[in-house]
């Protein structure tokens, strides 16, 4: 059987066209991909593993009686497959509970996992190279976790961070006798946990232990995308401060392997004041 052409190329994975009408071969490739395919990486060897896999689960389908698209292995990152006629239906889930964190909290599976509103504080440092453009460097302290509760009972998952965001920002420039100066920034942000908690509440009971003794195994480096948008409102020597954002985590700070893939994800409201150092 020889591939014809292209008929398909997805995100991570191609489809082709055979000499056989009723055939086609289903390419995994390495590609890795973020924010609906906008940031695209390769992952040495994903495309078999992920080939093998898809294999084993199909045969052990066939096995159990449900027929599948699935015919043979072609090599290590492709596969025959039946044409068939898909039924375009995609189904995510997130924040809810299963896997690891049951056992670690003792609470069901399927339960809705609310995020942990927090605090955060910091100051940053900001150089333009234009009129319009500068670089940022931020240091924050910022609470992050999420919350599940069943009945009267509630575990909270208290994550806290010393973070680095490194910024590039563009602004407009307040117009002659204006106060306001629009801005948008985004770039990468470097995490470090400088302390993270396991709180259980119920029947009027509150106890606080700590992730180690909690058994909660999870990394203490976390790297993560910023975006952010807002303005400055000139006042006295400085400006007025006010930005809405997220911060979209990249690093799965799940330390168990195999138990699926947890990542911060956190929006936030910053005020502040800026003052230039020059006129201090």
């Amino acid at each position: 059987m020889q591939i014809t052409k292209e008929l398909y190329s997805g995100k991570a994975k191609s489809v082709y066209e055979t000499d056989d009408g009723d055939r086609l071969v289903l390419h995994f490739r390495d590609d890795t991909s973020a924010f609906d395919g906008e940031k695209k990486e390769s992952l040495a060897r994903k495309g078999a593993v992920n080939n093998k896999f898809n294999a084993f689960i199909m045969t052990k389908l066939e096995e159990a009686g449900i027929p599948t698209h699935f015919e043979s292995l072609m090599s290590d990152d492709q596969a025959v497959v039946k044409r068939l006629e898909m039924i375009p239906v995609e189904c995510v889930v997130r924040n809810i509970a299963a896997g690891s964190i049951c056992r670690r909290l003792g609470v069901k599976e399927g339960l809705d996992l609310d995020p942990r509103t927090g605090i955060g504080i910091g100051a940053h440092s900001s150089l333009d190279v234009s009129a319009n453009f500068g670089v940022t460097l931020e240091l924050l302290y910022s609470q992050k976790g999420a919350k599940v509760t069943e009945g009267d009972a509630r575990a909270t998952l208290q994550f806290n961070y010393l973070e680095f965001p490194l910024l590039a920002r563009y602004r407009v420039p307040a117009a002659a006798g204006g106060t306001v100066e629009p801005h948008v920034a985004g770039g990468f942000v470097l995490g470090f946990e400088v302390g993270c908690k396991l709180k259980g509440e119920s029947g009027g009971v509150a106890v606080t232990v700590g992730c180690t003794e909690a058994g909660v195994e999870h990394k203490g480096l976390d790297l993560g995308l910023m975006f952010l948008g807002g303005f400055d409102i000139l006042l006295g020597p400085g400006a007025l401060m006010l930005d809405a954002g997220y911060n979209f985590g990249l690093t799965n700070i799940n330390d168990v392997s195999g138990e699926g893939s947890v990542k911060n994800r956190m929006l936030y409201l910053k005020a502040g004041y800026k003052y230039p150092l020059g006129s201090i």
